[in-house]
C-alpha cells in the first residue's frame, strides 16, 4: 500500500514524485520578497500566478523569521494573514500552508480553509501538537536556531506585557492582570505557570498606602487556556496594599450591633428594614464608587419585579441609579422545572461600601418577599453585586468580582450593553447564548 499524507480532507501520495510548494511572503520584511506581496491584493495575484505556474502547495507566511527579526504578536500576523484567506477563498484548488508558530494563528487558519501547518517552532508549543492532532491538519515541523531564545525569551515577552497594557482599556486592574499572563500562556508554549503582580500607587480607600497590588497566578496545567487567548476561571485574584490596613477594612462595618441590624433588615421585619434605611444613611459616606448589580426574576410579573427592585434601590441613601441594561428572556439554570427568568443589569453609583450595598440587595430582595428555598429555584427577585468598582475580595458573604459571572449568557449579556470592557465582551463571545433573547420588555429609570 502506497504511504499518503493525510492533510484533512485531502491525501497526497508519497513517493510517486515531488511536490513543488510556492512561497507567498505578506510581510513587509522577509528577505526574500519582503514587501512585495504585503498589500492583500498583491498577495492574491501572486498565489493565482504561483498555481499557474504549476505548484502543489501555496505556503503563506505572515511573519518573517530571518536572522535578527523582530517578532510580532499573533494577533498582527493574523491581521496580515485573514485578508489575503479570505480573497484566496473558492478562488485556488492548492493545500494551503501556514507559516506559523502561534496556535492562535493556526486555528484560525485552519477555520479559514487552510490544511497545512508549516511550525518554525520545531513543535515546541504541547498546544500546536493538540491543535494539529484534533483538526487532522498536516503538520511541516521545521527548526529555527534563533527561534527561542528571540521569541520566547525576556525581550518577547516584555513585548507582550507591553502590547496588553497599552492595548485596551480595563476597568480592573486584575483584569488587566489576568490579560497579561493569559497573553503570555496563549503565545508562549513553554511556560508552564505565570505569576503577576501588578502595582498601582494607590486605592479607593480612606488610608495611606505605599502602594496596592494585585498578584494572581496561572499555572497551565491546573488552568490550560484554550485557543485564542481565553481567560480561565481563577481563584488566586487578591488585591493587597503593601502596607497599611487591609482591605476588608473597607468592607467591615463600623459596629457590631450595625451588623446585626443589616442582617434583621435582610431578613424582611418591617421595622428593622426602616432601622436597616437609617443605617444606610449614616454609612453613606462623600466618595462614590461605581458598581454593577444583576436582577433576575422568573415568578408573577416578572418584568415588574425587576422595576420594583431598581425603584425600590433608588430608594435607599447613597445609591443612585446609573444605565440599565436591555431585558433579556433566558432559560433556568440547575433547576429545569420551572419557568424562564427575566435577566438585567444596571450600573448604580453608591457611596456604601461593597458589605453595606450586599445589605441594602438583600433588604429589597427580603421586601419584595424573597425567600430562600431549593438552589437555583423559582424566585420573584434576585439581586447579585457583581462588581464594585477598585474591590477584590473574598469572603464566605461576599465574593468581587462575582463567582463564575464570566461563564453566564445571563450574566454577560445584558452585563455588556451598559459594561464595554474588552474582558468581559470576550467572555460574552465564548459562552452559549443560545437560550438568551430579549424580552420585549424594558426597565423604567426612576
Amino acid at each position: 500500500m502506497a504511504a499518503v499524507w493525510k492533510i484533512r480532507d485531502r491525501v497526497l501520495p508519497l513517493g510517486e514524485r515531488t511536490y513543488v510548494m510556492g512561497i507567498l511572503n505578506v510581510t513587509p520584511d522577509s528577505f526574500s520578497d519582503g514587501g512585495r506581496y504585503f498589500d492583500p491584493g498583491r498577495a492574491e495575484e501572486q498565489a493565482l500566478q504561483l498555481e499557474a505556474d504549476g505548484v502543489d502547495i501555496l505556503d503563506i507566511g505572515g511573519q518573517s523569521t530571518r536572522p535578527g527579526y523582530t517578532p510580532i504578536p499573533p494577533e498582527e500576523e493574523w491581521a496580515r494573514l485573514e485578508p489575503v484567506l479570505k480573497r484566496l477563498a473558492g478562488k485556488t484548488r492548492l493545500p494551503l500552508s501556514i507559516d506559523t508558530f502561534y496556535p492562535y494563528v493556526a486555528q484560525r487558519c485552519l477555520d479559514a480553509g487552510a490544511q497545512i501547518i508549516n511550525d518554525v517552532g520545531g513543535a515546541l508549543d504541547p498546544d500546536m501538537a493538540r491543535l494539529v492532532a484534533e483538526t487532522g491538519a498536516g503538520w511541516v515541523v521545521m527548526h529555527a536556531e534563533n527561534l527561542p531564545e528571540e521569541a520566547d525569551g525576556p525581550a518577547a515577552v516584555r513585548k507582550t506585557v507591553q502590547r496588553v497594557m497599552t492595548g485596551a482599556k480595563y476597568n480592573l486592574i486584575e483584569h488587566t492582570a489576568a490579560a497579561v499572563a493569559d497573553a503570555i500562556l496563549a503565545e508562549y508554549g513553554r511556560v508552564e505557570r505565570v505569576e503577576i503582580c501588578l502595582k498601582k500607587p494607590d486605592a479607593p480607600m480612606n488610608a495611606v498606602f505605599d502602594y496596592v497590588a494585585v498578584e494572581i497566578a496561572r499555572d497551565r496545567r491546573d488552568t490550560p487556556v484554550p485557543q485564542g487567548g481565553q481567560v480561565p476561571e481563577d481563584g488566586s485574584l487578591n488585591q493587597s496594599p503593601a502596607s497599611g490596613p487591609a482591605p476588608e477594612a473597607e468592607e467591615a462595618l463600623p459596629e457590631d450591633d450595625q451588623d446585626r441590624e443589616m442582617e434583621e433588615a435582610a431578613a424582611g421585619d418591617d421595622s428593622a428594614l426602616g432601622k436597616g434605611k437609617q443605617l444606610l444613611r449614616k454609612l453613606a459616606g462623600s466618595r462614590t464608587q461605581r458598581a454593577y448589580i444583576a436582577l433576575g426574576s422568573n415568578m408573577g410579573d416578572r418584568g415588574e419585579n425587576l422595576n420594583r427592585a431598581v425603584w425600590a434601590l433608588a430608594s435607599i441613601p447613597g445609591i443612585r441609579i446609573g444605565a440599565l441594561s436591555r431585558v433579556y428572556e433566558t432559560k433556568p439554570v440547575g433547576y429545569a422545572r420551572q419557568e424562564n427568568f427575566y435577566n438585567a443589569v444596571i450600573r448604580v453609583d453608591t457611596t456604601l461600601t461593597p458589605r453595606a450595598l450586599l445589605g441594602a440587595c438583600l433588604g429589597v430582595e427580603a421586601g419584595m418577599g424573597r425567600l430562600r428555598g431549593r438552589k437555583n429555584g423559582p424566585r420573584v427577585i434576585d439581586l447579585d453585586l457583581l462588581l464594585y468598582e477598585g474591590k477584590v475580595c473574598q469572603s464566605e458573604e461576599l465574593t468581587l468580582p462575582h463567582p463564575r459571572m464570566e461563564e453566564r449568557a445571563f450574566v454577560l449579556s445584558p452585563l455588556c450593553d451598559i459594561l464595554q470592557d474588552p474582558y468581559y465582551l470576550g467572555c460574552l463571545k465564548r459562552v452559549d447564548r443560545s437560550g438568551v433573547k430579549s424580552a420585549g420588555v424594558s426597565l423604567i429609570k426612576p
